[in-house]
Formats: structure tokens, C-alpha cells, sequence
């Protein structure tokens, strides 16, 4: 099939480009094994209560994380970037986290609700938001080979 003057074809992956080490996989499996014992000591020593002398700025410090991914996300979907597949999951990640720990940490009663409405509502949904951003991303890169030709186009002088 033959390229019109002016595009390129995706170039498919040579054999030359970086894999993980055969080593990844197994050493990733082994951890999340190792983790699994390390939660049941938790689960029957951690204490229901604790007061923590950092609880203000480990809110705000995670809440500051979570808007600077927010931001990053926007910006990266605004241009178009195929890095948007990093920073959505990222987002997507921190979204869950945050509404994890806002219904878990909160105590009974109207702040519960407010942190169960919140979760379902708005950080919920907002993290599928950008499962989908980020698959929709995956895809594109895999169509196109959009990430090779970014960088590349990036730097390449503009054509009259």
C-alpha cells in the first residue's frame, strides 16, 4: 500500500527496542504474594484509632497531588498528547485512593454521607472518566504509532 507524499506509515517495533527484563514479571508476582501475609498482620494488629500528628498535611498534601494530576490530565487531553495514557490512569488511581480514604476515615453520621455522596458522585466517576480517556489514548498509540511520531514531529522543522 502506498503512503501519500507528506505522511508516514506507523512503524512497527523493532527487535532492537527496550523490553522489561525477563525478570519483571516474576519479581512483580512475588511482591503482590509477599503482600498478601503482610495484610493479614495488619488486619489483626493495627489499632481502629490513631491519632496522627501529620493528619492535616497528609490531606492536603494528597489533595495538592491529586489537583496537580487533575490539571496535568486536562492539559495533556487539551493537546491531544499519547502521554495522556500515563497521567489518566495516574489520575484514575489517585480519584479511587481519595475516595477510598474519604468514606473510610470518616466518621458516622453527616460527614459519612458527605463522603459516600462525594465518592459516588463525583471521584468515582471521575476516575472511570479517565480509565476511559486513558484506553481511548492506548488505542490511538496503537493505531497509529503516535508516540514514535511525536517525538519526532515535535522536533522536525514545519513543511510550507
Amino acid at each position: 500500500m502506498a503512503v501519500p507524499p507528506g505522511d508516514s506509515a506507523p512503524t512497527p517495533p523493532t527487535p532492537t527496542a527496550r523490553r522489561p527484563g525477563w525478570w519483571i514479571a516474576p519479581a512483580y508476582l512475588v511482591m503482590a504474594a509477599l503482600l498478601v501475609p503482610w495484610i493479614v498482620v495488619l488486619a489483626r494488629t493495627l489499632p481502629d484509632r490513631v491519632v496522627s500528628a501529620n493528619y492535616r498535611l497528609a490531606w492536603v498534601g494528597f489533595d495538592a497531588l491529586l489537583a496537580g494530576s487533575l490539571v496535568r490530565t486536562a492539559w495533556l487531553a487539551y493537546r491531544r498528547s499519547p502521554f495522556l495514557v500515563n497521567i489518566a490512569s495516574v489520575t484514575a488511581a489517585l480519584l479511587v485512593v481519595d475516595a477510598w480514604f474519604d468514606v473510610t476515615t470518616s466518621p458516622r453520621g453527616r460527614e459519612l454521607v458527605e463522603a459516600f455522596a462525594t465518592a459516588v458522585l463525583v471521584e468515582l466517576p471521575l476516575a472511570a472518566l479517565s480509565m476511559v480517556l486513558a484506553h481511548r489514548a492506548q488505542l490511538e498509540i496503537a493505531r497509529t504509532g503516535a508516540v514514535r511520531r511525536h517525538r519526532w514531529e515535535r522536533h522536525r522543522d514545519p513543511v510550507p
